[in-house]
């Protein structure tokens, strides 16, 4: 596919190598001559030096031939632009990052169709999600995030008695949206129906809209707050603030440390149930005295790598049980990693991650290794012509052990579907399937061959 990509900061640079390793053939554009100089140093790409926004640049890059065009350079509003000029001047699809939090009504950090661009991408809002997975971790072994981060995936194991273990499914209350999509019971894959109990021992797969997954964890974990029951946050800036938000909305106890002393002040007339205070993360005696050592969950996450990676090796050698590190600069992830602090995220790498999506080919979006690859959650996007498009879910012969877990209208609306639901084209679908079913379940969504064959 061809690609232009503007701005070659941290994260379009790791973007641009992620593009041009895959084969899509690319153009990048950005101001600064240093950085087209890097870009040439490192990557297989035609460079243009000049104003993302302009439309004689965007011109001179033949974006009305792009396949995508990604706007990634560090003004938003630079980037709006430049993707509407894009979409107007010809490109088919256009990726948009902004980083400022002022422009969006939810702290989704993925908003497609928004404001005539096909994908907008919050980099504070998609690092805060990720670290509020990893916080909640302690309960699920695995977390993952399909449909623009509408659908999420649980794999739990279950430990211990919770208000849904050694009970009939049928008489679970799964919130709205939810699906039990598989239980592992020693080496034997179990597709649920509702008499099925979950029993201890077990390893489970739930699978449903994002805003219910918290609900589904309390049912199977005995006291889930007991893995939380303290989490610090290094760093008050976007990312710090968005977490905070999140967990303090789930009953987390959640104590906060900012360097900056106005930063500090609006936080903690913003945070009404987190402990603000003002210090250094790399204070060790300040760590001490603010219980670090005890924390369940620490994670540092401001702006300077440094700062995270040294408040991270003193909390660990603290007590604290679990650290989780934000890294900016790529060789940092291999530091930290040889330092013991595996926990670690990259913002660069989420967003190529949500850009990398754009370019699927076919009708699978994203596929995702569950219950130690006995299981894939597949998601799938229906496209007109299909066997699956504009048919109702009991009228299709789904391979045996597969369940359609979770169905996102056009509309962004997620349900858990039954025989009813129909699939128009344009929605998507997130489906569990044994491994060995992952091709039958796949042909649904393909045209089929002439002929009527398959």
């Amino acid at each position: 596919m061809n690609v232009v990509l503007a701005g070659l900061g941290q994260v379009g640079l790791h973007v641009a190598s992620r593009l041009e390793a895959d084969g899509h053939a690319l153009t990048v554009i950005d101001l600064d001559p240093e950085a087209i100089e890097r870009a040439e140093n490192q990557i297989d790409a035609l460079t243009l030096r000049g104003n993302a926004d302009a439309p004689a640049t965007l011109r001179e890059a033949n974006v009305h031939k792009a396949d995508l065009f990604a706007a990634l350079t560090s003004s938003g509003p630079v980037n709006i632009i430049a993707c509407l000029r894009a979409k107007e001047l010809g490109a088919k699809r256009v990726v948009a990052r902004v980083g400022d939090k002022h422009y969006f009504e939810d702290a989704q950090g993925v908003y497609p169709d928004y404001m005539g661009l096909d994908l907008v991408v919050n980099e504070q809002f998609i690092v805060a999600a990720e670290l509020r997975r990893l916080v909640r971790a302690h309960a699920a072994t695995s977390i993952e995030v399909f449909c623009d981060h509408r659908v999420e995936m649980l794999a739990l194991d279950i430990n211990e008695d919770g208000p849904a273990v050694n009970r009939p499914l049928g008489d679970v209350p799964l919130p709205a949206g939810a699906t039990i999509a598989a239980i592992k019971r020693r080496d034997t894959l179990l597709v649920p129906n509702p008499a099925d109990m979950v029993q201890v021992g077990d390893a489970v797969v739930c699978i449903g809209a994002t805003t219910a997954m918290p609900e589904v964890e309390r049912l199977f974990a005995h006291d889930r707050q007991r893995f939380n029951k303290r989490t610090f946050i290094i760093g008050g800036g976007g990312s710090g603030h968005a977490l905070a938000e999140a967990l303090e909305a789930e009953g987390t106890r959640v104590v906060l440390i900012e360097r900056d002393s106005s930063r500090a002040t609006t936080l903690s007339h913003q945070l009404a149930k987190t402990k603000v205070l003002l210090g250094d993360g790399t204070d060790v005696n300040l760590l001490e005295e603010a219980g670090a050592g005890e924390a369940d969950v620490f994670c540092a996450v401001s702006g300077l790598d440094e700062v995270n990676l040294m408040s991270a090796l003193l909390a660990r050698d603290l007590g604290a049980k679990r650290c989780i590190t934000l890294v900016h600069k790529p060789d940092y992830v291999t530091v930290c990693r040889r330092l013991g602090l595996n926990i670690n995220i990259s913002p660069r790498l989420l967003v190529a991650r949500e850009i990398v999506r754009q370019l699927r080919r076919g009708a699978l979006v994203e596929s995702t290794e569950v219950l130690d690859g006995h299981g894939l959650v597949l998601e799938l996007v229906v496209d007109p012509g299909t066997r699956i498009a504009d048919k109702a879910l009991g009228d299709m012969a789904f391979p045996r052990g597969a369940v359609v877990a979770s169905h996102v209208d056009a509309q962004g609306r997620v349900t858990a579907p039954n025989d009813d639901t129909v699939f128009h084209p344009g929605d998507r679908v997130v489906v569990f399937t044994p491994r060995d079913h992952q091709a039958a379940v796949e042909r649904l969504f393909k045209r089929p061959l002439l002929g009527g064959g398959g």
